[in-house]
């Protein structure tokens, strides 16, 4: 199992989404588009 890289109120994001039924595909792509974003650069 990879680390989490994420985290969510100081709990791993991929334990967040097991515990709430969140897809975490979903969630990373969300994260990974925004850091495309030139809005956030910085």
């Amino acid at each position: 199992m990879q680390e989490s890289k994420y985290f969510y109120n100081g709990i791993p994001l991929s334990k967040y989404c097991k515990d709430n039924n969140i897809n975490i595909s979903t969630i990373r792509a969300k994260i990974w588009k925004k850091k495309q974003s030139k809005k956030f650069e910085n």
